[in-house]
């Protein structure tokens, strides 16, 4: 994503989410990363409704996991996209 290489960007999220990483309860802490990136890909490509349910999403495995720096990036992120 920060070499501005979108499409690539989300076939690797993608994948990181067909390889396992979000099936099964509780789903891998680390899909939370996965959730904001599609997030943030979503806001970028002006996908408001797909960016809200994948940052919705990243903040639930945030919350579940209590890590800090990631839901503050999410709800950053989330607020972004309610403000568009």
């Amino acid at each position: 994503m920060i070499r501005g290489r979108l499409l690539e960007a989300e076939e690797a999220y993608q994948w990181a989410l067909r390889s396992g990483i979000s099936k099964g309860e509780p789903q891998l802490p680390v899909a939370g990363w996965t959730y904001l990136g599609l997030g943030e890909l979503s806001h970028q490509w002006n996908d408001l409704d797909a960016a809200t349910t994948y940052l919705e999403e990243a903040l639930k495995l945030g919350k579940w996991v209590g890590a800090a720096g990631p839901l503050a990036i999410t709800y950053t992120a989330l607020a972004r996209v309610k403000q568009a």
